[in-house]
């Protein structure tokens, strides 16, 4: 089961989910709308009420831009280099991802006959990649080192295209590894020599590019080497960083509560205040006609102050959670830099973002006996509702589309699991003495996210596989089930 279109699910690190949403760009002076849907299922007796939106991690910013808005890499600033390099990028990523994809399909059991496409995969996805960079790197190496700064930016782009040309390399030769030759295939023994070919020219592009890296002096690889790895990938996620930096927006959050606070207090004040004035008067008009005695006056008035304090209390919480349920816990803005685009109307948000958090206990029928309902379960919702405006300059200098990167830590959970492995007794092969064997213990939870743009909504599936140690892997519903 694909996910759906513009969405990626994936496993970030041994504690973390991610799942990445891309919102196309409407034209210039339009607005379009998408939204966002997370679904997670967990056990009662694991949930924990950890706090969930300190668990979330959400960063937005703008896809790389799809063509140079500085062609021929005539760039008057550093952050002119940096689109380009991003626009080269871009291509290198898109070129990986094409080639997984057509492999994925060249590799699934549907197909009958070995695909003649695969011949012709190295030359219809990577070589076009690799002549892009090719021509951005001699483009860079022509131009005149008249200014410090920006021969220093020009430098640092080289090296940041390099690290994701050997991303090129690696990805396609694990496409090559685990789709084409894995003995799941059924034609890998046709795919054998194609195969080959590709990887003899995926390694002499590495060859070439460990060599230029040499030269230049660039943090590279090297087997047996732990030390040059540390600093190749500390190195690796400090150029990303930098190069990234220029497609972050300007964000401005705030709490839907707090907000409203001022507003909410005000309201269920007055409320309150009326009340208490009303039975004020009705009991001073009792006390003064000798139908109360003293102390059932004094009674009254303090159980009337005493239920004005509680409506004060009690109304704001009602308050406050109806209006985060009708329109957001928190609201979220994203402006462009000025610097980015220049005349940008910086007044003008990009994107504006409604989220909410919900927490649901189900009572779900039982795993083994589907005909009793025992299976206690907490349903975590969120959501993700955004308009999003075009912009002339964004469209001009490339930009289509923006990119969210959510991530959930559920590292709160693994305290709560069993341990991560159980000794279960076995016969020895001869039959004659009680051995063990070691299993795992693992916990399944059930995902699903739906993306709704454009009056299309599709949804995707999938099982977090956990045991205490950490995040194992994600299954299909169906693969998890068997």
């Amino acid at each position: 089961m694909l996910p759906p279109p513009g969405v990626k699910v994936v496993q970030h690190d041994a504690s973390r989910i991610e799942w990445v949403a891309e919102v196309p760009l409407p034209l210039s002076g339009e607005t379009g709308a998408a939204s966002l849907e997370l679904e997670l299922e967990l056990p009662a007796h694991i949930e924990g009420g950890q706090d969930r939106w300190g668990s979330l991690e959400v960063r937005s910013r703008l896809a790389s831009p799809e063509e140079s808005s500085v062609p021929g890499l005539r760039a008057a600033t550093i952050d002119d280099l940096r689109r380009d390099a991003l626009t080269t990028a871009h291509r290198l990523k898109a070129a990986s991802e094409r080639f997984r994809r057509r492999a994925l399909g060249a590799a699934s059991l549907m197909a009958v006959h070995p695909v003649p496409h695969v011949d012709s995969l190295f030359e219809d996805e990577v070589a076009p990649a690799l002549e892009a960079f090719r021509a951005h790197r001699i483009a860079g190496s022509a131009l005149p080192d008249d200014h410090p700064a920006l021969t220093t930016e020009r430098r640092l782009a080289d090296e940041f295209l390099s690290n994701k040309l050997l991303d090129l390399v690696s990805d396609a030769e694990h496409a090559i590894a685990e789709l084409l030759l894995a003995e799941r295939c059924p034609h890998r023994v046709a795919y054998q020599l194609p195969a080959e070919r590709m990887r003899r020219a995926l390694a002499d592009a590495l060859e070439q590019e460990l060599s230029h890296r040499a030269i230049h002096g660039y943090a590279t690889p090297t087997e047996g080497d732990d030390h040059a790895l540390e600093r190749f990938l500390d190195r690796a996620s400090v150029l990303k960083k930098h190069f990234q930096e220029v497609l972050f927006f300007d964000v401005e959050s705030y709490w839907v509560d707090h907000r409203a606070r001022n507003w909410v207090g005000a309201l269920v004040a007055t409320v309150a205040a009326v009340w208490a004035f009303l039975w004020q008067i009705y009991l001073s008009r009792g006390g003064a006609d000798g139908a109360f005695g003293l102390v059932t006056l004094g009674t009254l008035g303090a159980l009337v102050y005493a239920a004005k304090d509680r409506m004060k209390a009690v109304g704001n919480t009602w308050l406050a959670g109806r209006l985060t349920r009708a329109y957001a816990n928190r609201v979220t803005k994203l402006r462009a830099p000025a610097r980015l685009t220049g005349s940008l109307d910086k007044a003008r948000p990009v994107a504006i973002a409604r989220e909410r958090f919900a927490r649901r206990e189900e009572l779900n029928p039982d795993p083994l006996n589907p005909s009793i309902r025992t299976a206690r379960t907490v349903l975590l919702r969120y959501s993700f509702e955004e308009t999003v405006s075009g912009h002339a300059a964004l469209t001009a200098a490339g930009f289509r589309s923006i990119k969210h990167i959510f991530r959930y830590d559920l590292a709160p959970l693994f305290s709560r699991l069993d341990d991560p492995v159980k000794h279960v007794p076995v016969l020895d092969r001869d039959g004659s003495r009680v051995g063990f064997v070691v299993a795992p213990r693992c916990y399944r939870l059930p995902l699903t996210i739906r993306r709704s743009t454009g009056g299309v909504t599709t949804e995707h599936r999938v099982v977090i596989v956990i045991h205490k140690l950490g995040i194992e892997r994600l299954d299909e519903p169906r693969s998890a089930e068997q």
